[in-house]
């Protein structure tokens, strides 16, 4: 028994030695750039993950630069309001950033509505100032939904699944009474 333990003990380890390091955080740079502006001297730089945002959790990646020098302002502190369509503000957050990426201030939304939604972005540093940015984004539906042919491939799997259990049952049963 042990001789078969050990090949598939190291073959899992090789397996697990492949899988992608958790500690890679993928919201910084990865999502899609919706909003670049200058005001005063700042340059902000927004983008969004998903793509498209839906019903549920959206990242936002906020980069604020100096706009005479494109350097990036990371003593900055970044305030973000989400408005609804009434222009109601209804999410806040403080976007943050880390030691390892100065450059990427990071806030999360859980978007209860569809529709045309804004964000009031205030930027604020010791050393350049005060400015707010208005972006705005659409939240759409959600992107799967329930649907008919997804019951069926449900109902079909567990019956696969049931199927199979009774089957080897009876082969079971069979097999103990034959001997």
């Amino acid at each position: 028994m042990t001789r078969l333990l050990l090949p598939v003990v190291v073959f899992a380890a090789a397996v697990f030695a492949q899988l992608p390091s958790p500690s890679v955080a993928l919201g910084h740079g990865q999502g899609t750039e919706i909003f670049r502006e200058r005001q005063g001297r700042y340059e902000l730089v927004v983008a969004i993950q998903p793509a498209r945002p839906v019903l549920g959790s959206v990242h936002f990646t906020i980069t604020p630069l100096d706009a005479e020098t494109s350097t990036v302002v990371s003593d900055a502190r970044v305030t973000v309001v989400a408005n609804d369509e009434a222009d109601q503000p209804t999410y806040q957050a403080q976007a943050v950033n880390s030691p390892e990426w100065p450059q990427f201030y990071d806030a999360n939304f859980t978007m209860e509505s569809e529709g045309a939604w804004t964000l009031a972005i205030e930027v604020a540093s010791p050393s350049m100032g005060e400015a707010t940015f208005v972006v705005p984004f659409e939240v759409g539906p959600p992107a799967i939904g329930a649907s008919a042919a997804g019951m069926i491939v449900w109902l079909v799997v567990i019956g696969v699944l049931a199927g199979g259990t009774i089957l080897v049952w009876r082969s079971s049963r069979r097999a103990h009474s034959r001997a």
